[in-house]
């Protein structure tokens, strides 16, 4: 069993790693600014013939407002933050191939000891060189002696002289029985003790030869040492949601200890003269040839295996590890809805200085109507003045109305300058010059009729679905489950660090090469251990948590305030609509018949019917009932769109918004619209 999970985990290793690898998610994230351009810059917007119309108004708006690309922009922050926090869950790759090479000097007793080796070696080469002359003499000496009968004198030791000096005294003495077995034996010892000889003088040339070659390998005592070290640690790890950590790892070492300018030794086999190894005892002969380096072979090793981190308590569970990602997805919506409702209050801005416009466009053709009815009573006045019909204080009078009339005209128009900025100011544009400002285009809203507006009043159903269909409170309430997510979060990290963690792994070792490791792993080894942490007061956690919760409870009040000023908005805004529709109403009646007032009047001005101060009253009474309808046109049109604004039916958002004027102009349906 534990040969086939050995075998199993060397194999599987691999290819385990790839998959490891190739399902590792590839996540991305692209802004999207929608409409507004990258590198926002003040844009000059051309009209077409000086106008522009309410939809074309509005859809430049929506485009191009920097206010909207502002929050665009917080939207790409906010989802920016969003990726950031999801990468906390990413397979990690991480790895580090390091190399190290370090020299110093040796100690003084390895010194010594390399010294000693080299004092030993060249003792042992002097006396074995030393005494190969004298054994060659020797030899020669013996070969001489056995081919002579004696008397020739040997450099041997003492008792071998001593030997032979017997054995030829012996010769010399003994008759001829004894004589032929004496010389035999005179002859044996010469020979042995040649034999002997040669044998030593081999062995001491051998010596010779081998000590000074190994002299010459080890060569100089050596003073530094070199330590080569390598190291590849490749690791996989991951976060998951649950707060569980995976990382499997494959590790690898190699380390080479030498003496600088040294190599290491090698064994070969040791031959006879006929160039095959010699075997002893069914063992094959070899020899160590030494270079004078530490004989230490590289060592090579290898670990594969992961580890697990698994959290008991704090950091637990996806309420706890997963708690910032899921809450910066909620900021990231809560953002989307902040844009839908900013382009609604870039719209209702745009709507109310497009309104402004038009009324004040249609202020300065009043005042320009009146100042020329003005006029055309002036020449009148003037035309009887020369008859002496009339006195020099009516012309006066009839001149002072003209010039306050005009006087109006001029102040219109210098606002009607400041209502085409403002325009341009909501609508984000520039102009070239005062000549390109815009003029309003399309025509106030019609009158709403008091049955649809009751039928509105009376229903219910606006009240609760525009609180549904407000962007800034379903901000508001994303932001509320946000902070409760948070707020859970901190609770749940009051609990004390309890940590399970285990690895298993399979080691390789292996010398010289590196092959010698990888086919060797040795299975399973392992590690389980414990983490445990509680701080005494627990005050950093506790301050966070208590933040945490009244963040969150502070999230909940403002979205309850926002509910509450949406429904107050819808009431007051219904309310207000309805009286400024009766005024409207009796506005433009009043207009009806003071202008059919006025008209009269001139004519019978014109006839000497009427003096002057009658024609000027009735004059002025007609401008104000225009200038009146024109107020309440204003303001109904103002209030329209505050109704749709604070219902939440300004913007149509069927994938890009979009504002029409039938939109702006209506009231939103009883049952509710998007």
């Amino acid at each position: 069993m534990v040969r086939l999970l050995k075998r199993n985990l060397y194999y599987l290793s691999i290819p385990v790693g790839v998959s490891l690898l190739s399902a590792m998610p590839v996540q991305a994230w692209e802004g999207n600014r929608g409409p507004c351009p990258d590198g926002f810059e003040s844009r000059i917007y051309s009209f077409e013939d000086g106008k522009i119309g309410l939809e074309e108004a509005l859809r430049v708006t929506i485009a191009i407002n920097p206010n909207v690309c502002l929050q665009m922009v917080d939207t790409e922050r906010s989802a920016g933050v969003e990726l950031e926090l999801s990468g906390e869950f990413d397979w990690v790759l991480s790895g580090e191939l390091s190399y190290n090479h370090e020299e110093k000097e040796l100690p003084e007793s390895v010194k010594r000891r390399e010294q000693d080796r080299r004092d030993d070696l060249t003792v042992l080469n002097g006396e074995s060189c030393t005494a190969i002359p004298n054994q060659e003499q020797k030899v020669q000496e013996l070969e001489a002696a056995i081919q002579a009968d004696g008397g020739v004198p040997i450099n041997a030791d003492a008792d071998f002289q001593e030997l032979l000096r017997i054995i030829e005294k012996a010769i010399d003495q003994a008759g001829p029985e004894a004589l032929p077995s004496l010389i035999t034996q005179r002859e044996i010892t010469l020979q042995n003790e040649l034999f002997e000889t040669r044998e030593t003088l081999e062995a001491n040339r051998e010596t010779c030869r081998e000590t000074g070659n190994q002299l010459a390998r080890l060569g100089e005592v050596p003073e530094i040492e070199e330590t080569d070290t390598g190291r590849l640690d490749l690791r996989l790890s991951k976060l998951f949601r649950n707060g569980l950590t995976i990382e499997p790892f494959l590790e690898g070492s190699y380390e080479e200890t030498q003496y600088q300018g040294k190599r290491n030794g090698f064994f070969e086999p040791v031959l006879d003269e006929n160039g095959r190894q010699i075997v002893e005892f069914g063992v094959e002969r070899e020899q160590f040839i030494d270079f004078g380096g530490t004989n230490q072979p590289p060592l090579y090793t290898f670990r594969i295996g992961f580890d697990v981190d698994i959290p008991l308590l704090r950091g637990r569970g996806r309420a706890s590890a997963g708690a910032e990602e899921k809450a910066a997805q909620l900021d990231h919506q809560a953002a989307v809805a902040l844009v839908r409702h900013s382009v609604a209050e870039t719209v209702l801005a745009t709507l109310e200085a497009f309104w402004d416009l038009l009324a004040a466009q249609q202020r300065v053709d009043y005042l320009k109507a009146s100042a020329e009815d003005r006029g055309r009573i002036t020449n009148g006045t003037e035309k009887l003045f020369k008859a002496e019909e009339v006195s020099e204080a009516e012309l006066a009078r009839a001149r002072a109305g003209e010039a306050d009339i005009r006087a109006r005209l001029s102040a219109a128009r210098r606002e009607l300058i400041s209502s085409q900025a403002a325009l341009l100011e909501a609508l984000g544009t520039d102009v070239a010059s005062i000549r390109d400002m815009p003029s309003a285009e399309s025509p106030f809203p019609p009158i709403p009729s008091d049955e649809d507006l009751n039928r509105l009043i009376a229903n219910r159903e606006l009240l609760a679905k525009s609180v549904e269909r407000r962007d800034d409170l379903v901000a508001a309430r994303t932001l509320v489950e946000s902070g409760e997510v948070r707020a859970e979060a901190a609770r749940l990290d009051l609990r004390p660090l309890l940590d399970l963690s285990a690895g298993t792994w399979a080691t390789a070792v292996g010398e010289d090469e590196l092959s010698e490791a990888v086919d060797r792993f040795v299975t399973p080894s392992f590690e389980v251990a414990m983490v445990f942490e509680k701080p005494f007061g627990n005050n950093e956690r506790q301050g966070r948590s208590i933040q945490a919760a009244a963040l969150a409870e502070q999230n909940r009040i403002r979205a309850a305030d926002a509910q509450r000023g949406i429904h107050l908005a819808v009431v007051s805004t219904l309310h207000a609509l309805r009286e400024a529709s009766d005024r409207l109403t009796q506005a433009e009646a009043a207009e009806t018949d003071a202008q059919r007032v006025k008209d009269s009047q001139l004519r019978l001005y014109k006839e000497g019917q009427v003096d002057l101060i009658d024609s000027l009253s009735t004059e002025q009474q007609y401008l104000q009932t225009r200038l009146a309808k024109l107020e309440a046109q204003r303001e109904l049109a103002m209030l329209l769109a505050r109704l749709r604004f604070a219902s939440g039916t300004l913007i149509a958002d069927a994938g890009a918004p979009s504002v029409t004027y039938e939109t702006v102009s209506t009231l939103p349906r009883s049952e509710g619209e998007r």
